[in-house]
């Protein structure tokens, strides 16, 4: 994952800036904040530019041209921090889902082996409920029954999420946390599962460290 900071490409930015620029360079730096909390996250220039416009700033031609040089580094950082492109997302399906045959095409572009370990059981996960919730569609009706509850047979208890993991993947993400890799680069992981430098600059966002664990408790570790 990336190392740039958008709150320390801000404050450079705004080092020698004028009053009235800084203004602006915060302005785009909130909007850029509540597009990486939304899903699809969008930091298009196209976008960016017209809820800057709605807000007072700057409009997208604005944000092209030479004088708006910062504000675009601005915005490359928070999509470089999101580990998005610059290019605004390409609509949803009509189902709202995403297809088999674009998953197989996601996989393979994923470098790093923990995210795409990650993301392989998101998206097993998101075709599981998908078809739960299928088949609550397929039976709407429902029928209250208000007689007292009686002691039943056993509930039948859903096996556990299927492991996807291949060894050398799961072995890529022990590593990846283990004490000693973290160490050996002046790396500290804090209990809420962020990863930070030896500057104290926030590599991993809070939720890796403890993320990767559960991976590795639903698969098994070696």
């Amino acid at each position: 994952m990336p190392e740039i900071d958008p709150e320390q490409v801000l404050e450079d930015l705004k080092a020698d800036a004028s009053p009235r620029k800084r203004q602006t360079l915060d302005l785009i730096h909130t909007i850029c904040a509540r597009q990486a909390a939304k899903q699809p996250k969008d930091f298009s220039i196209v976008t960016i530019g017209r809820l800057s416009n709605e807000a007072g700033g700057p409009a997208a031609p604005a944000l092209r041209n030479s004088q708006g040089e910062g504000y675009r580094r601005l915005i490359e950082a928070w999509a470089a921090f999101q580990n998005v492109p610059m290019k605004k997302p390409t609509s949803p399906t009509s189902s709202g889902a995403i297809t088999s045959s674009r998953d197989a095409d996601i996989l393979p572009r994923i470098q790093d082996p923990a995210i795409r370990a990650l993301v392989g059981m998101i998206i097993a996960e998101r075709n599981r409920l998908s078809a739960e919730n299928k088949k609550l569609k397929a039976h709407a009706e429902l029928v209250i029954d208000n007689r007292p509850v009686r002691p039943q047979a056993p509930v039948e208890v859903l096996p556990p999420l299927r492991c996807l993991l291949l060894t050398s993947e799961r072995d890529a993400l022990e590593e990846a946390i283990s004490e000693k890799f973290l160490k050996g680069r002046g790396w500290n992981a804090e209990e809420n599962g962020r990863v930070r430098n030896e500057h104290g600059r926030s590599l991993y966002k809070p939720g890796y460290v403890t993320a990767i664990r559960k991976v590795l408790e639903n698969c098994g570790s070696s």
